[in-house]
Order: structure tokens, then C-alpha cells, then sequence
């Protein structure tokens, strides 16, 4: 069942003899998010500038037993984990593209746009087998008696963030800031009415976030980019009373740091 509660409200305790694994979870999603654009336009020019910002809170916690009549399968108890993530996104960008019909080059335009984006992304994990009372959706800052923590042995920093498995603690927490310029450009050429030729050039990128690990080292991972180059061509005419459209396309993506499922 999804429980709808305030951190630290309990959920239901199911007994031991439960003959199936049960799930209590707790799920609270909290955003923000504003955009500002400024858009001009002139006989030759026309053009966007802005800004964004947005902020995700995002909590999903709950105990979860697996037992078959009065043997518990997960060995101590029921297991308890909660991740916590909490993010902020912000960018300026602008592009514009200009007609140089203007002087003299009629159908050729030029569209270049730029934004830099700076993501700041952190978490905190705990994940323990307790047989203590997990029945509390809390932040915890100790776990119950009698746990055993999922994270190795030890108080460790890895290469993504920290983890702790100590006497007071079971967590894990990392946090990274992110960031990029990415662009677009393309040059075009409207040869005729229904020809276009075109050139562009585009780089984008997508943030980087935490992996669902045990592991430290391998909890936060980079963000990918990509750069790619397009060379086309778009024409439509008639052939007798049969209207067509042909478009054709050159291009190629370089990619780095490309995210890809651990399907292991």
C-alpha cells in the first residue's frame, strides 16, 4: 500500500507470518520551477534570451518484509531504505538567427544559440536489516538495534562520496555540481521555394545523477554529452497531380560519458 504520511508517522507493522513480501513505502516529490525569456524581432533579426531555475525535494522511504509463515528470508528482519535526493538546475541561454536577404544573399540565414546550465545534485541512502521498529518514516540519524548494514564493512570515502557503517550510523551520501555550454548552430540556404540546404552543428548534455548501488565508488556518475554535425537537404514539388517531399541527411554524433543501463 502507498502511505500517505509526514516524515516520522508510522506505517503499518505487518506480522511475521505474512506469507508474501510486503512493501510499506512513503513517497514525497516537492518542485519548483520558473522560466524568464525575452524575445525581439527586426526586419533581418530575430532573437530569445532567458533564464531558468528549478528545485526537486524528493524523499521515498519504507521497510519492507520478506517472510514465508515464521521464517523471516531476509535473515534479521524487515530491510529499511530510504533515499533522499534533492537537486537545483539553472541556466541562461540565448539564440537568434539573422536573414541576410538584407544585404543582398537572399535565402541564406544563420542561426547560432548557446546555454550554460549548472546542476547541483546531492543524497543521502540509508540501508539496513534491523529488527528493531521500522515502522517510523523518518530521517534516520541512527538505526535501530540490532541491524546489519548493507554497505561493507567499515567507515569509508569512495570515489563518489562517503559511507558510513559504524555503531551510530548506515548511510551513504554524496553530492556533485554539474555543468555545461552547450549550442546550436546552423547555416541554411532556401535555394528555391521548396529547396533547402542546410549545415549544423549541435553539442547537448545530459545531467549526471546517483546509480541505485551499494558501492560507493560506483553511487554518483558523470553527465553525458553529445556533439553532432548534420549535412541535409529538404525539397517538395509535384510530379503531375502527385505532390512529394524528399528529404535527405548526412550526420554523425561523438558521444562522452555515455549512460547506459547495468543490465548485470
Amino acid at each position: 500500500p502507498i502511505i500517505s504520511a509526514l516524515s516520522g508517522q508510522s506505517v503499518p507493522n505487518y506480522p511475521a507470518t505474512s506469507a508474501n513480501n510486503v512493501i510499506s513505502t512513503y513517497n514525497r516529490l516537492k518542485q519548483f520551477s520558473e522560466e524568464i525569456q525575452i524575445v525581439g524581432k527586426t526586419d533581418n533579426f530575430n532573437f530569445i534570451i532567458g533564464g531558468f531555475y528549478r528545485h526537486t525535494d524528493h524523499v521515498f522511504a519504507g521497510p519492507s518484509h520478506f517472510t514465508i509463515g515464521p521464517i523471516d528470508l531476509l535473515g534479521v528482519g524487515p530491510k529499511y531504505q530510504e533515499i533522499d535526493t534533492k537537486s537545483d538546475s539553472m541556466a541562461v541561454f540565448a539564440q537568434g538567427t539573422y536573414d541576410f536577404s538584407g544585404i543582398g544573399a537572399d535565402g541564406l540565414r544563420l542561426t547560432l544559440g548557446a546555454r550554460h546550465t549548472w546542476d547541483k545534485r546531492k543524497f543521502r541512502l540509508p540501508l539496513f536489516l534491523s529488527n528493531g521498529d521500522n515502522t517510523q518514516l523518518q530521517d534516520w540519524t541512527t538505526a535501530p538495534a540490532g541491524k546489519t548494514c548493507l554497505f561493507g564493512p567499515g567507515t569509508n570515502t569512495g570515489l563518489s562520496g562517503t559511507s558510513y557503517n559504524n555503531a551510530s550510523q548506515c548511510e551513504m551520501q554524496a553530492g556533485r555540481t554539474y555543468k555545461a555550454l552547450t549550442w546550436t548552430a546552423s547555416l541554411e540556404y532556401q535555394a528555391t521555394p521548396d529547396t533547402l540546404f542546410y549545415l549544423a552543428n549541435r553539442r547537448v548534455y545530459k545531467q549526471g545523477w546517483i546509480g541505485d548501488t551499494s558501492s560507493i565508488d560506483y553511487a554518483v556518475f558523470n553527465p553525458e554529452r553529445i556533439t553532432d554535425y548534420e549535412l541535409g537537404l529538404k525539397h517538395q514539388g509535384r510530379l503531375g497531380s502527385v505532390a512529394y517531399r524528399f528529404n535527405v541527411a548526412a550526420f554523425i554524433g561523438k558521444y562522452k560519458d555515455i549512460q547506459t543501463p547495468d543490465l548485470l
